[in-house]
């Protein structure tokens, strides 16, 4: 299979992030040890940055939900949050070298977005027989997102080691069906209110 300049660039990037952190990678770097030229690389970046977000979007696309419909929700968000930490997991060295970065915040927020509209959707599918106002889906949709993502910053924190406390069944039977009852005790609290 012949690969597009945008993937060889991007299998580079990741190649190159196994081994030091993003803001050590030069587009020179880059180039030289893809057989490319400078031109090319800006031809379709901008600088590395671009490469990066490019890189996240497509191994997301490849790898993560981007969609809940009513045939998964049964199998509930947690489901997804478990490809979110296996990426990680498959990704370590990537992942880190980008934490450990000045681009951490970038990444964070990357997959806060990206969670936060699988949560959406999740939490708009299983509530659906419910009269929800839209401020406290906003409430219950960001407490879990901020959640999620704080499981993650934690697990890369340490080096994606969970604390023993931490257990990846223990964490997700903590998310197990929280979202619909979080969300039926706001709204009884709405409506005391």
């Amino acid at each position: 299979m012949v690969k597009n300049t945008k993937q060889v660039l991007g299998d580079t990037l990741k190649e190159l992030l196994k081994e030091k952190p993003i803001d050590r990678v030069t587009v020179k770097e880059l180039v030289e040890k893809c057989g490319y030229n400078r031109q090319t690389f800006y031809y379709h970046f901008y600088g590395v940055d671009d490469l990066l977000a490019w890189v996240f979007e497509q191994d997301a696309n490849k790898a993560l939900p981007e969609t809940i419909n009513s045939d998964t929700v049964s199998d509930g968000w947690r489901e997804c949050v478990v490809i979110y930490f296996k990426y990680l997991k498959d990704n370590a060295s990537m992942v880190l070298n980008v934490y450990r970065s000045g681009k951490r915040s970038y990444m964070i927020d990357y997959f806060r977005t990206r969670l936060k509209g699988v949560i959406q959707q999740f939490a708009n599918l299983a509530t659906a027989n419910m009269n929800v106002s839209w401020e406290d889906m906003e409430f219950v949709v960001d407490f879990y997102t901020q959640t999620v993502t704080g499981l993650i910053v934690m697990w890369m924190e340490n080096s994606l080691v969970l604390p023993p406390l931490y257990t990846e069944e223990r964490c997700l039977k903590a998310l197990e069906g929280t979202i619909e009852r979080l969300t039926e005790r706001i709204v009884e609290l709405s409506k005391d209110n």
